[in-house]
């Protein structure tokens, strides 16, 4: 009897902590997005020409992309009945530095998946390659 009195001690105190890390998980995918969004807009603002900005869109839309996979998660957990933490809004529509809007997360839509893909690809080959 002991032991399952403990076990079940146990199981709240992970709720508890699940629920902490759940809502700093949600805190820091929306931090990466906007801060990555906003060097991009600080560097064209200051260097448009600079190649840093390439680099800067194709390490957001791979982040975006697995932050977007975070999202979808989350509010799946969010949902469930017997969740007991906050339940954060999330914002999946971001304003990409061209100003163009995408609710489902990319960039510019089906041509930039299709061009991070091949991005992606391309960074493999080079980094083996090296």
């Amino acid at each position: 009897m002991a032991t399952r009195y403990f076990k079940l001690v146990q199981s709240h105190e992970e709720i508890v902590r699940l629920n902490v890390e759940i809502k700093c998980l949600h805190c820091w995918v929306e931090h990466e997005d906007r801060t990555t969004l906003e060097a991009i807009d600080s560097l064209l603002a200051d260097d448009p020409d600079s190649p840093l900005i390439a680099e800067l869109k194709t390490l957001y839309a791979k982040h975006h992309h697995v932050n977007n996979n975070h999202h979808k998660q989350l509010q799946q957990i969010y949902t469930l009945d017997r969740y007991t933490g906050d339940r954060l809004p999330t914002d999946q529509t971001v304003t990409a530095s061209n100003g163009d809007r995408d609710d489902k997360g990319s960039m510019n839509g089906p041509e930039d998946d299709a061009m991070n893909k091949e991005a992606m690809r391309l960074e493999d080959l080079v980094s083996h390659s090296l």
